[in-house]
């Protein structure tokens, strides 16, 4: 073979590998292009079903704002009934005022070309001309800075209307608890982490004699209690109900800041819902000032159970301490016994010095019968110069002894102005039979027989 038919065969032979390596390329390149279409068929298929489908709003505008695509979902929102009716318009139309268009419209498009995402609530209007409250996102679809809006903007929206509603309600009902709050006639007093002022009103501030409400901040419950005891006490008394979640209402005497003392009516529940409930979280408190009421009550108390006169028992009140001794005696089995006393010849003091001299005498009288009587001793005035004295646990020997050193007594301490009296007295101790009234009645007849013998002496 010659040279040049050689060097022409291996040319041949370039060629055919070089038209092979083509065909390969092309079948490559064909395969790529089949990915590619592919692999935009599926991007446009999950950008519809993600935009189309989604259960939020999406539009996209050009840089003039001008919507030119929006999914379903934009349209409900609106208020149209499909997306296509928002192509083609201005966002404009869904301002409350073109005013607030421009106005945004600077810094927006200002935000935009920095590629920056902006988020701001603001009322847009629906097709029927009612507001509608909207959360929106949006952005360049051009990530690059700064961006070429001309490729678009993408805007995201929520309805959050009834949020809004919600947190609008909420605001004016915590405007009027707090307007309650400040100018309620009561105290209000909250306690959390181991009973200590977290709020108060200043009605309570009034009530416990402080400055302000904002002065009783971080203060500890037990500065207002008698002592620690009574703090320590009224934990372990009435904390009990607050951890079964039940309202707690009850008078007590507490101190105020400079340490006088007062009563209150107050009412608790605890904060936490659960039971029980976590008392640390806090425990509501309600305080009325009823110190003046107390001293009322004290007063009708005194008026209903004391002689007027000598501050003792009257006689109603006498009697119904008598039937619960006697209640007492029946089950404890004790010895009771009771002293009638009648003042001797009253009535000539009455007539020689007058009933004020007369009624200064009955004073004196049972002051110096006090004296030499227990803590335990009921006296009582039954009406006129006539007494009687109640003795728990005490026999007829003990009895006589108290009643003789009464007599004594009285016929020795007749000075600072006063007249000589004496006293007659009857003594009777309870067998199993007895009432206050028979018991009574028993030492009456001895109190008759001392003054027949004579008066001045003890008779049992």
């Amino acid at each position: 073979m010659s040279n040049n038919t050689k060097s022409s065969y291996d040319e041949h032979l370039e060629l055919l590998k070089l038209q092979n390596k083509i065909e390969s390329l092309e079948k490559e390149i064909d395969v790529l292009k089949n990915y590619q279409d592919n692999t935009n068929s599926f991007k446009n298929a999950l950008t519809d079903i993600v935009v189309n489908a989604s259960f939020i709003s999406i539009i996209c505008t050009d840089e003039n704002r001008i919507i030119t695509h929006a999914n379903q979902q934009s349209a409900n929102l609106l208020g149209y009934n499909n997306a296509n009716e928002l192509i083609g318009r201005s966002t404009k139309e869904f301002y409350i005022s073109i005013e607030e268009f421009e106005k945004n419209n600077k810094y927006y498009l200002m935000e935009f070309k920095n590629s920056k995402i902006i988020t701001f609530n603001q009322q847009h209007k629906h097709k029927n001309g009612n507001l509608i409250w909207l959360k929106i996102y949006c952005r360049a679809v051009d990530i690059n800075t700064p961006a070429d809006l001309s490729k678009g903007i993408i805007w995201i929206a929520q309805d959050i209307t009834e949020q809004k509603n919600a947190l609008t309600n909420l605001n004016i009902a915590h405007r009027e608890l707090e307007s309650i709050f400040n100018n309620s006639s009561v105290g209000i007093i909250m306690l959390k982490n181991g009973r200590t002022i977290y709020r108060a009103n200043e009605r309570a501030a009034e009530i416990i004699n402080s400055k302000n409400a904002e002065e009783l901040i971080g203060m500890s419950a037990s500065k207002f209690h008698l002592s620690e005891k009574k703090f320590n006490e009224f934990g372990e008394k009435y904390y009990d109900n607050l951890l079964n979640n039940s309202m707690l209402t009850v008078d007590y005497q507490v101190k105020t800041l400079d340490g006088v003392p007062i009563w209150i009516a107050i009412s608790g529940k605890a904060i936490d819902t659960n039971i029980p409930p976590d008392l640390n979280k806090g425990v509501i408190w309600v305080v009325q000032d009823i110190n003046d009421r107390k001293k009322l009550e004290q007063k009708l108390l005194i008026t209903a159970t004391k002689d007027s006169l000598t501050g003792i028992n009257n006689r109603h009140h006498f009697m119904e301490l008598g039937k619960r001794e006697f209640d007492l005696r029946s089950r404890n089995k004790q010895a009771l016994s009771i002293l009638m006393l009648d003042i001797d010849h009253f009535k000539i003091v009455n007539d020689n010095h007058g009933h004020a001299y007369g009624d200064k005498t009955l004073i004196h009288f049972t002051k110096n019968c006090s004296l030499n009587l227990r803590l335990t001793d009921t006296f009582g005035r039954l009406g006129g110069e006539e007494f009687a004295i109640l003795l728990p646990n005490t026999k007829l020997d003990a009895a006589t002894k108290i009643a003789e050193r009464i007599r004594l007594f009285i016929e020795q301490s007749n000075s600072n102005g006063f007249p000589s009296i004496t006293v007659s007295i009857g003594i009777a101790t309870a067998d199993e039979n007895d009432t206050i009234d028979t018991l009574l009645n028993k030492a009456d007849i001895k109190l008759y027989q001392a003054k027949e013998n004579g008066r001045n002496q003890v008779i049992y």
